[in-house]
């Protein structure tokens, strides 16, 4: 066999070592605010989403991959957009019971008008924010039982009539448990302190979240994620908050492309200070391909 042939041969034998995959999201559907808080009124709304992940494989141990996507949205009914824009890369070193990763994220959001941020009704508007986060997890598995518990630090600046910026800090642990052979219990913990120099952005958030994600059909799979949470807020002006969310989603691919139905509920009560809630309906289409590997 000649040098070529024979190279060829143990490249094509070889395993998968890198690959591109670009993605794309779009759907619709209808809102009762864009944000939680933001009272500008419900109705239809778009959305629109490239991306593109680039996967790298050093060893069967060491895993790289490099991530980023842009979201459009549009609410009619509120005379509303959204630009926002996210990218991240992130290494894994997996062993036989652990698993160890170190992300490093950004992103970036403009909006047409002020709304709240983070679906906090007691928050200032803003129309613009940014933010850059470093964090590290580990994933240990015993048995069947999977149990994560990871950290983050985060810097993060918003517009809100002025610059406004924040620093902060996360916590946070789960455990995952298979409870069925098509159903998962997933049960998680967290608490976040992000200090600030204006009171009314500076916090301290303790929450939990239970989530069930089943398999009903094998092939072609149609999956279903039941997801609810509770956080309790602090800012640092005294005002106390409560916010709860509830989302179901169904996924089914149909021929190139992955179905999505989803349906969520948010309400976030700051007691005197106001109470807000959002709902959504919505339905689309989530498609990848592969464009390179090697």
């Amino acid at each position: 066999m000649s040098p070529l042939l024979l190279a060829l041969a143990i490249a094509a034998g070889a395993a998968e070592h890198g690959r591109v995959v670009l993605t794309a999201v779009a759907g619709g559907g209808w809102a009762s605010d864009p944000f939680v808080g933001a009272g500008l009124g419900g109705g239809p709304m778009i959305e629109l989403g490239p991306g593109a992940r680039l996967d790298l494989s050093f060893s069967p141990r060491l895993k790289v991959a490099i991530a980023g996507d842009l979201s459009l949205l549009r609410f009619n009914g509120a005379d509303f957009g959204s630009l926002a824009a996210r990218a991240g890369a992130e290494a894994r070193l997996i062993g036989k019971r652990a698993e160890l990763s170190l992300a490093l994220s950004g992103d970036r959001a403009e909006f047409s008008r002020p709304v709240p941020f983070s679906d906090l009704a007691a928050a200032p508007p803003v129309t613009s924010t940014g933010a850059v986060a470093l964090a590290s997890a580990l994933r240990l598995r015993s048995g069947p039982v999977a149990l994560r518990a990871a950290a983050a630090a985060s810097y993060r600046t918003s517009e809100a009539g002025e610059d406004v910026a924040e620093r902060g800090l996360g916590l946070d642990a789960a455990v995952e448990w298979p409870v069925l052979r098509r159903l998962v219990l997933l049960a998680g913990a967290r608490h976040d302190r992000v200090a600030s120099a204006r009171p009314d952005f500076a916090r301290v958030s303790t929450g939990g979240e239970v989530a069930l994600t089943a398999t009903a059909l094998e092939e072609p799979a149609l999956d279903l994620a039941v997801r609810g949470q509770l956080d309790r807020v602090s800012f640092d002006t005294g005002v106390r908050e409560t916010l709860s969310r509830f989302a179901v989603d169904v996924a089914h691919p149909v021929g190139p492309v992955e179905a999505v139905v989803a349906w969520s509920w948010t309400r976030s009560d700051a007691g005197v200070a106001g109470a807000a809630s959002r709902y959504l309906v919505y339905a689309g289409v989530r498609g990848r391909a592969r464009a390179l590997s090697w």
